[in-house]
């Protein structure tokens, strides 16, 4: 079983996608995982016998598409390498050249054709330097919302929507030394709080919770007791 990412644009567009390869393995696709905020309407799917052109077009998207080039989770320092029918482009080039350094070395006793293997080696190269640009140009435009910011701005930025808003109250409202629990609604915001509120423990069951847009259940509310409220679905329990 496997989710296939679906990453849209803001605007409308036909959207082609070569299941053939993402089916390498042979196991089965039987999600669509929309990746995005907001609403999507879509209007009309259907699936269809692609030719080479619909191949071409769904390679292009791909290649092109708007998160082909943003950072791999928590490794905040790798950009991923675009993808071109399911697989990393630099392994493609790779394997472009591997191949044209087979038939240079089979032929080598009839023909000549070191040069023509240097000039494929020359433009593969200069392919990955297009590609590692195009990804700094990527990096200085998604950065570019921080120059000039304070620390503080930058940290609010960073955790988007009122997160950060939250831990700064929750910093002013828990004594130094007390202890915490957190329940959001994405686990790596536990991790931000824990390092945002330092050096506070972050221990399970500690006498105060933090809740953010977390859903607490009935055992929890017989321990708690509603303490602070930052707003709905943000509040700090303490037992």
């Amino acid at each position: 079983y496997r989710n296939y990412p679906f990453y849209v644009t803001e605007r409308d567009e036909t959207k082609l996608i070569n299941f053939a390869a993402y089916n390498r393995d042979g196991s089965a696709i039987n999600h669509f995982l929309l990746v995005g905020e907001g609403t999507l309407e879509i209007s009309e799917l259907k699936l269809i016998k692609g030719g080479l052109w619909q191949k071409i077009v769904s390679g292009q998207q791909e290649f092109f598409g708007p998160l082909s080039r943003t950072q791999d989770g928590l490794e905040f320092l790798v950009i991923r390498s675009p993808r071109l029918l399911g697989t990393s482009f630099y392994y493609l080039l790779n394997l472009l050249l591997a191949s044209l350094l087979l038939v240079v070395l089979l032929v080598r006793g009839k023909k000549d054709l070191s040069r023509t293997f240097l000039i494929a080696l020359l433009v593969c190269w200069v392919l990955a330097e297009l590609n590692c640009l195009r990804n700094n140009l990527s990096t200085v435009k998604r950065d570019s919302v921080y120059w000039g910011k304070s620390l503080e701005e930058k940290r609010a930025l960073i955790n988007g929507d009122d997160f950060y808003a939250f831990i700064k109250f929750a910093d002013r409202e828990l004594p130094p030394a007390a202890s915490f629990d957190v329940l959001t609604s994405h686990p790596y915001y536990n991790f931000r709080a824990a390092y945002y509120l330092h050096p506070r423990d972050y221990q399970p069951a500690s006498a105060y919770l933090l809740v953010y847009d977390g859903a607490i259940d009935r055992q929890a509310l017989r321990k708690y007791k509603l303490w602070r409220t930052f707003r709905k679905g943000a509040y700090i329990f303490k037992s």
